[in-house]
């Protein structure tokens, strides 16, 4: 049985709701999987001992969530779905918006904002100006 060790009972019910989706469009998922979260870190394992198994997470492609087929924008630190390409299988909408209730509930949005290189250029553009004039050395 899949464990669920999160210690926000709105995330462990919005991470409840992804993996009844995710089952109900045919993914299989091994019953060793321990899903964590803590203060928003999210994180998936293979818990306890046994056999190697040959699917840990399989996800049929109707599971899959092609990002581009969505428009999505922020509003503060909250992702929004606001319309999606009406060719996608029904499964593929379901799914993104337990996958967006995931990330705004574990604050993902605020958490990153000043943790990728497009945000670091925002909030310090000397930094990388002076890279870009410096070049970067190959060891």
């Amino acid at each position: 049985m899949i464990t669920i060790d999160i210690d926000s009972a709105p995330v462990a019910k919005a991470i409840k709701n992804l993996l009844e989706s995710l089952g109900s469009h045919g993914a299989r998922l091994s019953d060793r999987l321990a899903i964590v979260c803590r203060r928003g870190d999210l994180s998936i394992r293979l818990a306890g001992t046994g056999p190697p198994e040959k699917v840990i997470i399989g996800l049929p492609a109707k599971c899959l969530v092609p990002v581009d087929h969505f428009s999505l924008s922020l509003s503060g630190d909250t992702i929004q779905i606001h319309d999606h390409n009406p060719e996608l299988p029904p499964a593929r909408p379901e799914i993104m918006e337990r996958v967006v209730e995931v990330w705004n509930l574990t604050g993902k949005v605020a958490q990153h904002r000043y943790s990728t290189p497009a945000s670091l250029r925002r909030t310090h553009a000397q930094i990388c100006d002076q890279t870009k004039e410096e070049g970067f050395r190959r060891a």
